[in-house]
């Protein structure tokens, strides 16, 4: 029989053990061991055998990956005669609800609980050596009383169930069921909260059917996730599990990338814009005519006639003169009626002086030699009143185009001066996060001599295993607790929070840890693990990502600006202001030509008058 090598399968879950032992594992690694340790299982159960005594000691893993399986003396099978070689011993931890309690040596096992124990074994390996039955109470009563692990199996309080509402939830610092693929996460549940628990020839296909992607600090994990699982502990505060040699580099592409940028900028000049205020001077569509103050020389007309009805001379003045005559005639004849004749005579004299002017036609002749110079004064108040009229308009469309011209240049200076101020606020920032990203390197570096000692100490105490150790009240049993809730060395005592039943034994360690830290001596002089480098470089990653961040945010409001601030489009928008300001000239323009218009109209009227009115004057002058 050929030797058997390897080492116990804790050896590989432990973080601190794996790290010594298995350096180079990954979570894909332990997948792949978990897969051939459900193999073996299969093997087992296809020959009717069960390893039954399931636990951490009786599986050892090749640097390989391979499974071995050793003391085989306590596994149980059935003989050809039908009697079973049964194992009379089995750890707690281990063992499923349905047998806690019990004696192994009046126990035929099943497949069901062998499967148990298997679930378990997977459990450990993929979930960093945690129990899937130790979880922190949710209760503070359970809190102060915690209940120990088999009594959380008992009453199948998996600590890790998504479906479950039990006392227990997900310890700090710890995987869930949610890195997993949903079957495989639905075969723990099987395993520890139902009745069917998942053979070991599925457990081996759903393993095997796993795909994995690596994250920038070379953490496998399922690929389908959309975040990595280690990182986000890593990140909470919790151990980095997996420490992989990575490169890493503060990438000169997106220095070169910034000072680009930063020369495009420091190279744009101020807005320009079109000369456009002379588009509204020169776009006056009505000129102003004023008229001028003599009357235009005109055509010579004939003068009127009088009317009909109206003469000189009243008919009553001829027949006075005929009542003269008369009485005159009749004094001469007839001596004797002088005083009647007298009286005639008077009377026809006033008949004579009443109608020698006809107040009509004086009347007619003064209107006519009126007619003219009222005409042509009325004309000239009417020339006055345009000329006026051109001047107000004239003094508001000057008034209206100089605040436009106005309104415009202090609309170009506002827009230039916020294009100047952004674009110097931007080039401030980014002078400023250029000189913070290539400070990168050099932090990264001052970083590492700041946590070179909590690092020496963090290995010097995570090489002080506690089931190594000999401490009072913390023997094999406590230690197994401890190691389910991840506290398996000095380092993790360091940060130990919550760990039921523990009594004296908690005292004891932090004593131990006391001792244990005061042996340790820090040298500077030596080079700093590869697990501090990487939580530097996390860390400086994050800056770095934070900065490109807001290299991005510059970037963009650079690219808006410029697109709003676009010369082509706010000489556009330039353009469309003025053309919307001309609709308020061309209204403008419209009124004064309406009015000018209506001025030359009233004037042509009064010009057609006075021709006529002229030569009735002329010769009424000499009537």
């Amino acid at each position: 029989m050929p030797k058997v090598d390897g080492l116990p399968v804790h050896m590989l879950y432990r973080v601190v053990d794996r790290r010594d032992n298995f350096p180079a594992a990954t979570w894909q690694s332990l997948v792949r061991v978990s897969q051939n340790i459900a193999s073996a299982f299969n093997t087992l159960h296809s020959r009717g055998i069960l390893m039954a005594d399931v636990n951490e000691t009786n599986i050892l893993i090749t640097k390989k990956g391979e499974a071995r399986l050793i003391d085989c003396d306590s596994f149980q099978f059935k003989s050809k005669n039908g009697e079973y070689y049964i194992c009379n011993v089995g750890i707690p931890l281990w063992t499923p609800p349905e047998l806690q309690g019990k004696s192994f040596a009046q126990v035929v096992r099943t497949e069901q609980h062998d499967l148990f124990g298997l679930a378990v074994m997977l459990f450990h390996i993929l979930f960093m050596g945690r129990h899937p039955f130790a979880g922190v109470p949710k209760t503070k009563d359970l809190l102060e009383n915690p209940p120990p692990i088999e009594a959380c199996i008992i009453g199948r309080q998996f600590a890790f169930s998504k479906k479950s509402t039990g006392y227990l939830g997900v310890p700090p610092n710890a995987l869930t069921l949610d890195a997993l693929p949903e079957k495989v996460a639905s075969f723990f549940e099987r395993a520890f909260v139902g009745t069917e628990r998942p053979t070991a020839a599925e457990w081996f296909h759903e393993l095997g059917s796993i795909d994995f992607q690596k994250c920038q600090w070379g953490h496998l994990h399922y690929r389908r996730l959309t975040a990595c699982p280690w990182c986000s502990i890593w990140n909470s505060g919790g151990p980095n599990f997996f420490v992989t040699s990575i490169t890493f580099d503060t990438s000169s592409s997106s220095a070169v990338e910034m000072e680009k940028l930063l020369r495009e900028i420091s190279n744009t000049v101020s807005l320009g814009f079109e000369d456009l205020s002379t588009e509204y001077r020169r776009h006056a569509s009505f000129i102003w005519k004023f008229a001028r103050h003599e009357i235009p020389a005109l055509p010579e007309r004939p003068p009127s006639r009088l009317p009909d009805n109206i003469h000189k001379t009243n008919f009553s003045y001829y027949f006075g003169i005929l009542g003269l005559l008369g009485c005159l005639v009749g004094l001469a004849g007839y001596p004797s009626g002088a005083l009647m004749w007298f009286i005639g005579g008077i009377t026809t004299l006033l008949m004579i002086s009443k109608g020698k002017i006809n107040s009509d036609f004086t009347a007619e002749i003064k209107r006519r030699v009126d007619a003219y110079p009222a005409l042509e004064k009325s004309y000239l108040m009417k020339v006055n009143e345009q000329n006026a009229s051109g001047r107000r308009y004239q003094e508001v469309y000057a008034k209206t185009v100089s605040s436009l011209e106005k309104q415009l240049i202090e609309h170009q200076v506002t827009a230039r001066n916020a294009f100047d101020h952004v674009r110097d606020d931007l080039r401030k920032k980014l002078m400023l996060l250029i000189s913070d990203y290539r400070a990168l390197p050099a932090k990264e570096q001052n970083m590492i001599n700041e946590r070179k000692y909590n690092s020496q100490l963090e290995d010097f105490l995570g090489k002080h295993v506690i089931s190594k150790q000999k401490i009072a009240h913390v023997g094999p049993a406590r230690s197994a607790i401890l190691e389910q809730y991840g506290i398996e060395t000095a380092w993790d005592v360091k940060h130990m929070k919550y760990v039921p039943k523990l009594g004296q034994g908690e005292h004891n360690l932090k004593v131990w840890l006391r001792r244990v830290e005061s042996r340790f001596l820090y040298r500077p002089e030596e080079p700093v693990s590869e697990k501090t480098k990487q939580e530097v470089r996390r860390d400086v990653l994050r800056t770095e990502q934070e900065l490109i961040a807001r290299f991005k945010e510059i970037w963009q409001t650079w690219q808006s600006l410029l697109r709003e601030r676009n010369p082509a489009r706010m000489n556009q928008l330039q353009r469309t202001k003025v053309a919307e300001d001309k609709k308020q000239l061309d209204a403008l323009n419209l009124k004064a030509e309406q009015d000018h218009r209506r001025f030359e109209n009233e004037l042509s009227s009064i010009l057609e008058k006075i021709p006529q009115a002229r030569a009735d004057a002329k010769v009424a002058a000499t009537l």
